[in-house]
């Protein structure tokens, strides 16, 4: 479903059967995205600009920051997702 057409999904293309194999090696470290999420939060606050959605992915890549996640990948949301899905 998030193969192709609109719903399409680059980080799926370029990640997919990595996430498959359980390999969350970095590309683009989870710690590096919590720290720029803070500062686009911070900046929304300051703008008094509403960003659900940034807010929920700042809370999800915490979540994985300090669970000690930090050096993976962000593909590795997938390990929250599944945790918070009881998997």
């Amino acid at each position: 479903m998030l193969g192709g057409g609109l719903a399409g999904s680059t980080v799926l293309e370029r990640k997919g059967a990595a996430m498959l194999a359980r390999n969350f090696k970095p590309g683009f470290r989870i710690e590096l995205h919590h720290k720029d999420l803070g500062i686009v939060t911070a900046a929304a606050r300051e703008a008094g600009v509403v960003i659900p959605l940034g807010a929920s992915v700042a809370q999800l890549v915490a979540s994985l920051n300090a669970q000690g996640d930090g050096a993976l990948d962000h593909s590795a949301l997938l390990k929250l997702v599944e945790q918070l899905s009881g998997r």
